[in-house]
């Protein structure tokens, strides 16, 4: 104790002498390193040269992983680094984070098993959602086996990946994971119920279905999702097994819309938004190869995308498929199918544009149908009127095969050739068009495919014509040759089905897709036909 404020000040003054004495000591000055418990993070952690002891256990560990996974829980390396880890943990049934998709990334350090691996939850709505007590919305997981929690188990050689994913997993496996009256978020001005264990729960379920379903699956198909292929195949193949339950919890919950939820472990207060959680995703720029700005091309993609183009050009032209590259960039490539004999697009000739990103083939290339009418015709469930193809090959759709690097623009022009193939692309009794009002008739699959006829003939033959002789079409000069020989080959067949349907110009007709009511054109159509025979017949080979 000083006796006095002299002595103190004079203890002052000497600590000052001691400091000024030693400014010259920049070791002296450093900050106290951090403990162990602050390396948490796997993100900012610098990486260390792993051991070879180090590679071969975290290689056996995420087989063993993946061998004997626990319920739910499946784990992929990052590329060629095998220290980093993603996993995906589906949240367990009965629970509020039921069919949800917790993304982990896991760092081992050099030691490892000596030392545990660094883990953060990536889901977390850039650090606004926070799960559970035990997972901050900034991704600190709290577990004594880490090192960041001083409750439980702790870390030990003998232990892995394994077992950290296996408590993460029994984390997510609590109905109740804010017991009643824990104090998390606690806002007595909101009253009892918005304070109770159930409350908190529906606020989790709301989240779960918001940000680890909705965004998660997003991010799958728009094609920025942040972990390998593996996992996202993952996701889009899970996601239609719960689809139901999803669907479920929001449709009995919509009445709560707009009203307050207290965030459970957050502390804050937000609004419920069953009804935006409902409502299909607004469209989005990823999947369009006319908006999507690419990056420089790698050697790897170049060279792929050259070889892939010979191939098409090849085995192509068998099936009807003829395919242009733009002249100065290999990666922008038109392609016209040629509608198939037998279908409702007989004939008819639909330029697709694909652009294979600066990484393909890891990446699938993005593709938009050409041939709509500027918006205007939907000619397959699986096209929609802005040009969009929806396949799961392309990440724009969640049944059916996904990417991998094995395959290429060859297997997306094969598999959209297939669809025109179809006889009948619109099944009877789908509920694609159908308008009560118009009778039975008009929503017959019969009457289907009268429509899409008339709009091939229309639009993917006349159109498409009418604009290489204008000098306006879209497609590139080179395939014009390929086009008007093949108009030449099936005018006859053009002809008939229009005389055929004559008596029908001017009759309603119930656009399949679209849903709308418009006039059938066959003697316009009939006309124009006539005269694109005049031109294209007098058109040098």
């Amino acid at each position: 104790m000083f006796r006095s404020f002299v002595d103190l000040f004079r203890r002052i003054d000497e600590l000052d002498d001691e400091e000024t004495d030693e400014t010259d000591d920049e070791e002296h000055l450093s900050p106290e390193p951090p403990t162990p418990t602050d390396f948490w993070d796997p993100i900012e952690y610098g990486k260390e040269e792993p051991t070879e002891e180090c590679v071969l256990t975290v290689l056996r560990h995420i087989a063993e992983l993946n061998d004997h996974r626990p319920l739910g829980v499946f784990a992929e390396p990052e590329g060629n680094d095998v220290t980093e880890i993603h996993a995906l943990v589906l949240g367990p049934v009965g629970t509020p984070y039921e069919g949800g998709f917790f993304h982990f990334v896991i760092r081992c350090p050099s030691d490892y098993p000596s030392r545990p691996p660094l883990v953060r939850l990536m889901t977390t709505d850039s650090g606004r959602v926070r799960f559970h007590p035990s997972i901050y919305e900034d991704g600190k997981v709290c577990l004594a086996l880490l090192g960041t929690d001083t409750t439980g188990p702790t870390w030990t050689e003998d232990r892995s990946i394994g077992n950290v994913m296996a408590a993460i997993r029994w984390m997510l496996a609590s109905e109740n994971p804010v017991a009643e009256g824990s104090g998390f978020g606690v806002l007595p001005a909101l009253g009892t119920w918005l304070n109770s264990d159930i409350c908190y729960n529906t606020v989790l379920q709301h989240e779960t279905i918001r940000v680890a379903v909705c965004d998660a699956v997003e991010d799958c198909l728009k094609g920025t999702c942040p972990y390998p292929n593996s996992l996202r195949n993952e996701v889009l193949k899970h996601f239609p097994q719960f689809y139901g339950q999803y669907e479920k919890v929001v449709r009995e919950r919509l009445p709560m819309t707009g009203s307050f939820m207290n965030d459970a472990l957050y502390g804050g207060v937000a609004v419920y938004q069953y009804d935006r959680l409902l409502a299909p995703p607004t469209p989005t720029d990823i999947w369009d190869p006319i908006q999507y700005v690419n990056k420089e091309p790698t050697e790897k993609c170049l060279v792929s995308v050259l070889r892939h183009i010979k191939e098409l050009h090849v085995r192509g032209r068998r099936l009807g498929i003829f395919i242009q590259p733009e002249d100065h960039d290999v990666t922008m490539i038109h392609t016209v199918v040629l509608g198939p004999v037998g279908t409702p697009y007989e004939g008819g000739f639909f330029h697709f544009v694909l652009r294979c990103p600066s990484d393909y083939p890891s990446r699938p290339p993005l593709v938009r149908l050409m041939t709509t009418d500027t918006g205007t015709v939907r000619f397959h469930p699986s096209f929609y009127e802005n040009g969009k193809v929806c396949l799961a090959l392309l990440g724009t759709d969640i049944t059916g095969p996904t990417w991998t690097q094995n395959h290429s623009i060859v297997n997306v022009m094969t598999i959209i050739r297939s669809l025109l193939a179809d006889e009948n692309p619109v099944p009877e009794g789908s509920a694609f068009g159908v308008i009560p009002g118009v009778g039975t008739w008009l929503n017959s699959r019969i009457c289907y495919n009268t429509v899409l006829q008339h709009e091939t003939i229309r639009v993917a033959v006349c159109d498409f014509v009418e604009d290489y002789l204008k000098g306006s079409s879209l497609c590139p000069i080179p395939l014009r040759n390929d086009i008007f020989q093949h108009f030449r080959q099936f005018y006859d067949r053009y002809e008939k089905v229009v005389r055929d349907r004559l008596p029908l110009a001017g009759s309603f007709m119930n656009d399949a897709f679209d849903g709308g009511i418009a006039m059938y054109q066959y003697e316009t159509l009939l006309v124009r036909l006539r005269k694109l025979r005049e031109r294209v017949g007098s058109t040098s080979e």
